[in-house]
């Protein structure tokens, strides 16, 4: 046995190379998971809140240790009058609630360029809870949108690591969750902040995580996605395929869902939504870590980090 692993040994050495070897993915689901349960302990990241400005200066800071260039994009929304959270605070029609984008860049001066993106506020009432007593109580938010965030706090962690070959902009959203049902004006706040504010060098394109994190995460053609980026769909989906996770990002359409990608499609720029929307416990009580995986966090990771070091 010795000498047979001996000469298989001399015998690879002999061997031509075929090219580099694939690099070894960095992208970690355990520890993008245990974010995501600290990000959660932070409370419920209501705009506004006491939890939310700390959670918020909490990602500034993680932010800012990886990125070449991180700052807030401050904004401030005039809440309507007769929105929950202004009925019990009438300052927030009159002087408006401060909201704030989160930015983090890699390589900010390659003109070649894709945009990451998730929402980091929660919901500010569960108002599909099964229990009616609870549709007044804010959403922690972990898989909606905590699950995205996470995913993108650990991709750059990876790379500060190792540096892209492109132009990466991480954005975290805030204000994509304020609205009630009826009134779409007061969704994707932070997004249409940022589309109306779009500096040079505009991304090439974008992807949107929202709601990856789930134990049965399964992942379908978005049909807004499917129009405005065709290509970067499919590169996407091709990618998850070759690393062996075409059992989550499934070739088949799913719903079409209003969300924070739409504002950056209608300023010109090619974007998609990864999204499992089948989730039971959305806009609930019950939305916490423990309906999330690592292994979901990771795989959504996994095809990210293959296709900023492959290209687009």
């Amino acid at each position: 046995m010795r000498i047979t692993l001996l000469w298989l040994l001399l015998l690879g050495l002999c061997l031509p190379a075929n090219g580099p070897a694939a690099p070894v993915g960095c992208f970690s689901g355990a520890k993008a998971y245990q974010q995501l349960k600290d990000l959660c302990a932070l409370g419920a990241r209501v705009p506004g809140s006491p939890a939310a400005r700390k959670a918020g200066d909490w990602l500034l800071t993680k932010l800012k240790a990886l990125g070449d260039e991180t700052w807030e994009q401050a904004f401030t929304h005039k809440v309507r009058a007769n929105h929950p959270l202004a009925k019990r605070d009438k300052t927030l029609s009159t002087q408006g609630l401060r909201m704030r984008n989160l930015v983090c860049r890699f390589r900010p001066r390659e003109t070649r360029r894709l945009l990451l993106a998730a929402h980091w506020d929660s919901r500010p009432f569960a108002d599909m809870d099964p229990v009616k007593a609870n549709r007044v109580k804010p959403v922690l938010g972990a898989n909606d949108a905590a699950s995205g965030v996470v995913v993108l706090l650990e991709l750059a962690r990876c790379l500060k690591a190792q540096p892209p070959g492109m132009g990466v902009d991480i954005v975290l959203f805030d204000g994509e969750d304020f609205g009630e049902q009826g009134h779409l004006d007061e969704y994707f706040l932070g997004s249409r902040f940022y589309a109306r504010n779009l500096g040079r060098p505009r991304p090439e394109a974008g992807i949107l995580l929202d709601m990856v994190g789930d134990k049965n995460l399964r992942l379908p053609l978005e049909p807004f996605s499917r129009q405005a980026a065709p290509d970067l769909q499919d590169r996407v989906w091709d990618l998850a395929e070759g690393l062996g996770l075409g059992d989550i990002f499934v070739r088949e359409p799913g719903p079409a869902v209003q969300d924070d990608h739409l504002p950056l499609i209608e300023r010109g720029v090619p974007m998609i939504d990864i999204i499992d929307f089948e989730y039971p416990q959305w806009h609930t009580l019950q939305d916490t870590p423990a309906t999330c995986s690592p292994a979901s966090l990771e795989a959504v990771g996994r095809v990210l980090e293959t296709l900023i070091r492959e290209g687009l």
